[in-house]
């Protein structure tokens, strides 16, 4: 009997010591464990039980500016509510980590600049995930959003390059306009069909605020709805991978950045009913060419069109009466700056900064103000352009233009013919295909 006992005492002995040795957090990181094992470690038996890690309520600024690698024990942590301000703030080696279910925010700048993160779970739990809380996290390549997330901050995935794919849960109903800022590898953007707040109608690569048909975010696949109305701030702002984009003519309104740094895109047309083009709206896109401006523009904003260094060629429609300071400048490439407005509108010296080596020209009959107003003059050269279809350079289209190419055509070699803006159709012959385009322009067609 006594030995029974004995034995009996053993096995339990044993099954204390394995159970307790169970209970104890094994750490991959050597760094993390000793900053754990320094702040929470209470008993001070040089291990960091799972309990203790449960019982901790706030991990503060432990981890800010750590060599650490790996943090996936911080799953045992359970009392955490929040990944507060500035946690694993430049931690720039950190690769792995898991969020506890029971946290609800992931504070400002929480994982900023935590360079080698590659993959993110944010738990059903949390509803927030505040302002440049994954800004600069260069690596990141997967984020996995679960429904109950219901607001993302500014910049909250700001500079995030790696990033390619992005789903937005149907309870989001909050995003700020640059919230994924200068994501520059995103593929793909859904949002859950159930989202009332936001939707990817279409297939269209976006993410659309429902009640003002504004695009809030696009990526280089998207194809803009015809039903959008708004091109939201910093909408595309990054994009390095957007060659071309067609804006529908239902826009009324471009925000300031929305395309700035799309550095592959090649040409670009704004409709009619845009009247403005905000601050800083097409900057940096080095390799922009070819920029069509409708008539109805009446404002360019400051830097719109600053370091678009392949733009060689600017017509400014005639409705244009404001150019904001910068809005050419560091255009390298400009050579020729063409106005429809007769009256020359107020500039800076830095809206132009290439005009020394560029040529203006200018409407029939406005030389001269050109020539004496601020800015305007220090054009390396001014010229009158004269409309397609004004073949005797009177300014004006009219029938006599009409009757200098017929007799052109029956070979009359008729005085003051002008044959560039003869050659309506652009064909290099003058024939009756000609005559027609001017009467269409006469009768306004």
């Amino acid at each position: 009997m006594l030995r029974y006992m004995k034995w009996l005492l053993c096995a339990f002995f044993a099954l204390t010591v394995v159970g307790a040795y169970a209970e104890d957090i094994v750490f991959a990181d050597e760094n993390v464990e000793a900053i754990c094992l320094r702040k929470w470690d209470l008993n001070s038996d040089g291990k960091l039980s799972k309990d203790e890690a449960a019982a901790v309520l706030s991990i503060g600024n432990a981890f800010s500016f750590e060599n650490i690698k790996s943090f996936e024990e911080l799953q045992y942590f359970t009392s955490l509510t929040s990944i507060g301000e500035n946690a694993f703030f430049s931690c720039r080696d950190l690769e792995k980590v898991v969020i506890p279910n029971n946290v609800s925010s992931i504070g400002a700048r929480a994982f900023y600049d935590c360079q080698n993160l590659q993959e993110i779970v944010i738990p059903a739990s949390v509803s927030s995930i505040g302002e440049w809380a994954f800004d600069c996290c260069s690596k990141l390549k997967k984020v996995e959003m679960n429904d109950g997330l219901t607001m993302i901050g500014e910049i909250a995935f700001g500079n995030c390059i790696s990033l390619q794919e992005l789903k937005i849960p149907k309870t989001v109903t909050s995003i700020v306009t640059n919230s994924f800022k200068n994501c520059s590898g995103i593929e793909h953007i859904e949002v859950d069909e159930a989202n009332q707040v936001f939707d990817s109608r279409e297939g269209c690569n976006a993410i659309i605020e429902t009640s003002s048909n504004t695009l809030f975010l696009g990526c280089q696949n998207t194809i803009i709805p015809s039903s959008i109305i708004r091109i939201g701030n910093n909408a595309f702002t990054g994009c390095s991978g957007l060659i071309s984009i067609t804006i529908p003519d239902n826009i009324t309104a471009i925000d300031f950045l929305a395309f700035s740094g799309c550095s592959s895109l090649t040409s670009i047309e704004v409709p009619q009913g845009v009247k403005t083009i905000e601050h800083g709206v097409f900057q940096n896109c080095s390799n922009l060419s070819s920029v069509i401006l409708n008539e109805g523009i009446t404002s360019i904003g400051q830097n719109a069109f600053s370091s678009c260094t392949s733009l060689k060629t600017i017509t400014l429609p005639s409705t244009v009466t404001a150019i904001g300071t910068n809005s050419f400048s560091d255009d390298y490439s400009l050579e020729e700056v063409i106005v429809l407005f007769k009256d020359p509108t107020s500039i800076a010296s830095t809206t132009f900064s290439n005009r020394k080596y560029a040529t203006l020209y200018v409407p029939p009959g406005c030389l001269e103000a050109f020539e004496s107003a601020n800015y305007w003059r220090e054009f390396k050269q001014i010229v009158e352009w004269f409309p397609m279809g004004d073949v005797n350079h009177d300014g004006d289209i009219n029938v006599l233009d009409v009757t200098l190419v017929i007799d052109y055509i029956l070979d009359k070699k008729p005085e003051n013919f002008h044959y560039e803006e003869a050659n309506v159709n652009g064909d290099e012959y003058i024939n009756v295909l000609d005559v027609t385009k001017i009467i269409d322009i006469i009768l306004g067609k």
